[in-house]
């Protein structure tokens, strides 16, 4: 079987053998041809006969046979013909013993699953260079291959042995390795070995512990964990490593609490151990944690820029708006990421409706990853003030380099179109980009909603069907497509299947949940569509639920509390075209 792989070139060492070989011969010849020639070409030559001596002395003339093996070798690689590559290759290092030669024969044999000529390639690389760890770590793996576990944890013993204070990164390079054998019965059974003959070296133990945990034998990799940790305790990466076992076997809570009683105890360095804490935390979802851990890491280190720059973006996030604000003026002061704090700030000033100075500090993201990001939020908020044309302008004088970018940005000028009630208009925008991005699920749902602007229900149908076959599971388009039949047809039954299945995949989507109290509405299931309305209010209180919600109170002889929810949704958006509307209908 032929493989596609990358063209590697020949080794510079074989180009100097052969050059070496190549200039004696030519400092031969000009010895000859210069005989007859004046003491200055005598002496020329006398020198030439040195070289020649030296180079006698330093290299052997590579055969033809050799040189015609190596290109033959190269040409089968170029051309994807492995065993024919490593048949010549290993020729090569046979009769040469160049460690590059032979490194590149192990290596070529290794990947055509040539595992004889690997394994032969691999003790003859570790014979010429017996303290090099790639070397030994292929003679493991090779060893490995062949069943030969025995010979195996003796080559890993002398792994072990060459490495010294290395013996860590290296026994993790190798788990590396082993982690990728398909026989993975006996990598574990290797390791095991090691660990029983070096049973006073935590580090083994550790590495025993990694692999199992890769292979996810978690039992093992805790009582391995824990041997290290009983010979070197307060090892950092041994307790992050337990930690990480008991997450991965859905002991979250365990894991946190190890993580306290370590800290508790001591023994490791705290900043380190409270950062592998916090990215625990972040892992699972517990912001709020994180954000106390890096509030105190802060503390600790109050110098250090990235600590605080993780705790403002988690202030942030958490709704603290001005302790984030804190964070980001100090790294502002500090004149270290300048560029991160400015936008931050921007969504700090954001968050506090303060929208002129929102812009002002986006205004100053001049350049870096978060310039996109700045330059739309600025458009976005002057939008926001009804400054429709002065958003689109900015919008369009954004200039972008990749396609998610120009994404955005057609996202958002379709947006502001709708913004400022231009449906049509926003429709063409969505229009012209499928043209562009034909496809593009975002492109089409933007569509599909613009569609249902201008009476295109044809259109919206047909976008959301096309974005559910590509994505079935897609719960917006499930959600948009159910809730329009439901509300702009009387096909109940076909809406009723589509919210089903978005509200299978999000139930507390508070969206759908609305929608599935719409459908019922509009079966004449009062009682049910009043059930999930008010769970979708107590989600999310949003006025177009609260529309829903006080219609079918009002239908349903509830009509004071549908006022009442009705003057609520006022409160939260006064002037509200939804809320009136259905006030009007029932002569409010």
């Amino acid at each position: 079987m032929k493989f596609r792989i990358q063209h590697l070139v020949l080794m510079p060492s074989l180009f100097l053998f052969a050059c070496s070989t190549m200039s004696s011969d030519y400092s031969a010849s000009g010895s000859n041809s210069g005989s007859n020639s004046g003491s200055k070409n005598g002496s020329n030559n006398a020198s030439m006969d040195q070289q020649q001596g030296a180079n006698k002395n330093n290299a052997e003339p590579i055969s033809s046979e050799l040189l015609y093996s190596l290109l033959v070798a190269e040409i089968a690689l170029k051309r994807g013909d492995l065993d024919v590559a490593v048949v010549n290759y290993m020729q090569a290092a046979r009769d040469t013993h160049d460690v590059e030669v032979v490194r590149r024969a192990t290596r070529i044999a290794e990947f055509s699953q040539s595992n004889e000529q690997a394994l032969e390639g691999a003790k003859l690389w570790a014979s010429i260079d017996p303290k090099s760890r790639e070397a030994r770590q292929a003679l493991v793996v090779m060893l490995l291959n062949a069943g030969q576990l025995d010979e195996a944890t003796v080559q890993l013993s002398i792994l072990i042995e060459n490495a010294g204070e290395e013996q860590g990164p290296a026994l993790m390079q190798l788990v590396a390795q082993l982690s990728r054998e398909r026989d993975q019965e006996s990598a574990l059974k290797l390791m095991e070995m090691s660990a029983a003959k070096e049973s006073d070296n935590p580090y083994v133990h550790f590495a025993n512990a990694h692999l199992n945990m890769r292979f996810n034998r978690f039992a093992p990799a805790m009582s391995s964990a824990d041997q290290a940790l009983a010979l070197k305790s307060g090892w950092l990466e041994a307790i992050a490593l337990r930690a990480r076992i008991l997450q991965l076997e859905n002991k979250t809570q365990e894991a946190i609490s190890y993580y306290e009683q370590e800290i508790k105890k001591g023994e490791a360095d705290v900043i380190s151990l409270r950062i592998s804490f916090a990215r625990l935390l972040m892992d699972v979802r517990e912001q709020d944690k994180a954000l106390e851990q890096y509030v105190i890491l802060s503390e600790l280190q109050p110098a250090n820029n990235d600590l605080a720059y993780a705790a403002g973006l988690l202030s942030l996030q958490a709704g603290k708006i001005d302790e984030a604000e804190k964070y980001f003026v100090r790294l502002r002061k500090s004149k270290d990421r300048i560029i991160e704090a400015n936008y931050y700030l921007g969504q700090v000033e954001e968050s506090r409706d303060n929208i002129d100075k929102a812009i002002d500090w986006y205004s100053s993201v001049t350049h870096g990853e978060l310039y996109i990001d700045a330059q739309t939020r600025m458009a976005a908020l002057l939008s926001k003030q009804g400054l429709h044309d002065k958003a689109i302008q900015k919008v369009r004088s954004i200039k972008v380099y990749n396609s998610r970018d120009k994404l955005k940005l057609y996202l958002l000028e379709g947006d502001v179109m709708l913004e400022a009630g231009k449906h049509q208009e926003a429709f063409d925008i969505y229009d012209r980009a499928l043209l562009d991005m034909p496809d593009e699920s975002n492109l089409l749902y933007a569509r599909a909603l613009s569609a249902e602007k201008i009476n295109r229900l044809d259109i919206l149908e047909s976008d959301l069907r096309l974005i559910l076959s590509n994505e079935p599971n897609n719960v917006q388009a499930l959600n948009a497509l159910g809730y329009t039949l439901a509300d702009k047809t009387e096909r109940y039954e076909e809406a009723l299947r589509y919210i089903k299945r978005a509200l299978a995949l999000e139930p507390k989507d508070a969206a759908v949940v609305d929608s599935m109290g719409w459908v019922q509405y509009r079966m004449g299931n009062h009682q049910e569509a009043l059930t999930y309305l008010k769970n979708a209010m107590a989600i999310i209180g949003d006025v177009e639920i609260a529309a829903h919600f006080g219609e079918v109170l009002w239908v349903t002889n509830n009509k004071e509390e549908a006022i009442n929810v009705w003057d609520q949704a006022l409160k939260q958006s006064p002037n509200n075209k939804m809320i009136l509307d259905v006030m009007r209908r029932f002569g409010l």
